[in-house]
């Protein structure tokens, strides 16, 4: 497993989080960023679109890196490596985002970590809760202060 690019503890700006993401993330961060040993911003996963062979190389490698799929975040642990979705307000399909880029970062690991799925926002709806445990995803909801948070070993995370 590599090491973080960037430390565990909330950044003046970030790359790829935008809009109302970046309070989010910052005030989870702030609360829960100490049990991570850091994190990487948008993360490329995926093969992209194939682009059009008449086009200049460089054009060719922008639009591949413009077409492939980005990881919000990466939560490096000693043991296990977090892929998590950044949402004010998650719908399903941050569900698909979150397993979707579990998928494709796993494809390009080798040798892979346990990944761990997640979904960091500031309110949660009941239906997505139920469809986060029952996928397996975890998430942690910073309106009422309770989460899913699970390690590899299905053991509560400390978040305190």
């Amino acid at each position: 497993m590599t090491t973080p690019r960037w430390p565990n503890t909330p950044l003046p700006k970030y790359p790829h989080l935008a809009g109302s993401d970046i309070p989010t993330w910052d005030r989870w961060v702030s609360s829960f960023g100490q049990h991570f040993l850091g994190f990487d911003y948008d993360t490329h996963v995926g093969k992209g679109l194939a682009p059009g062979k008449n086009q200049p190389y460089p054009l060719q490698v922008m639009w591949t890196k413009l077409t492939q799929k980005r990881i919000d975040v990466l939560g490096y642990r000693k043991n296990s490596l977090w892929v998590i979705e950044v949402k004010s307000r998650p719908t399903v399909a941050a569900l698909g985002q979150v397993i979707g880029y579990t998928i494709l970062l796993a494809l390009e690991l080798d040798p892979c970590p346990p990944l761990v799925p997640c979904i960091i926002s500031d309110v949660i709806e009941p239906d997505i809760e139920t469809c986060c445990k029952a996928l397996n995803i975890n998430f942690y909801d910073l309106s009422d202060g309770h989460g899913y948070l699970r390690d590899t070993f299905t053991k509560n995370i400390p978040l305190s």
